[in-house]
């Protein structure tokens, strides 16, 4: 007899198991047909996935090996990822756990799951010197452009259409166009994120022509919708305030 095993159950009828391999195919068409709200991975994926007892009420499926290319978030690639993930039958939902090699040589860590009954998903981010502009659908009401790399950890959770987030990361070198004033600022500096609040303090801030001022301030939104904000800007000299 032969015998298959698939997340980790054994099954005695290898006529039970469907395998299909994946070869380049597009996450991007995928998450925009789905359309989540400010959920949008993106890539080339490849690999095998498997799934057996398909036509009972507890079905097996996994994709032990997917490696996606090119691997984005919101627009914003983040590197190659490592993907291994599995459906949950007792909570209708697909967990996934993501290791993202970075072009600069770090990695990135994702684990969450989706709920597909719910239309819903929780998803932890453990980030080191990533792409920042992975978080710009959550900065659009202020900036339109931002660049630089952030570290820290974070979690996005909700339903498909009232995603929040919190967590703490440390921005390095973010440099962020302030769009009511058309000036360019760059700062390094440590960024508090609550659910539907995101919030700063006395950071410091510098012009292309390297004049400093320090940037207090929050960013209030109903998951991430109705956006309003308030920035101060103290101890300067010569800053530049409007282009």
């Amino acid at each position: 007899k032969q015998f298959v095993t698939i997340d980790g159950v054994l099954s005695k009828n290898p006529d039970d198991l469907l395998s299909v391999e994946l070869n380049d195919i597009s996450l991007d068409y995928i998450f925009e047909t789905l359309n989540i709200d400010n959920v949008a991975f993106g890539g080339r994926a490849s690999g095998k996935f498997f799934g057996n007892s398909l036509l009972t009420s507890a079905p097996r499926l996994s994709t032990p090996d997917l490696h996606i290319d090119r691997f984005s978030y919101n627009g914003a690639v983040l590197g190659d990822a490592d993907i291994v993930s599995r459906w949950n039958n007792e909570n209708m939902s697909v967990k996934l756990s993501a290791n993202i090699s970075q072009d600069n040589g770090l990695h990135s860590y994702v684990d969450g799951e989706i709920f597909t009954k719910a239309d819903s998903l929780y998803m932890d981010f453990n980030t080191k010197k990533v792409n920042v502009a992975f978080m710009k659908p959550f900065m659009k009401a202020f900036t339109s452009d931002v660049g630089g790399e952030v570290s820290g950890h974070a979690v996005l959770y909700g339903n498909f259409h009232t995603i929040n987030l919190y967590g703490d990361v440390f921005a390095d070198s973010l440099r962020f166009k302030l769009d009511y004033t058309n000036v360019y600022y760059t700062c390094s500096d440590s960024v508090h994120i609550k659910p539907n609040l995101i919030k700063f303090d006395n950071i410091e801030i510098s012009d292309r022509y390297k004049h400093h001022g320090y940037m207090s301030g929050w960013l209030k939104h109903d998951s991430f919708h109705n956006p309003v904000f308030n920035f101060s800007i103290t101890g300067v000299k010569k800053l530049l305030c409007f282009d």
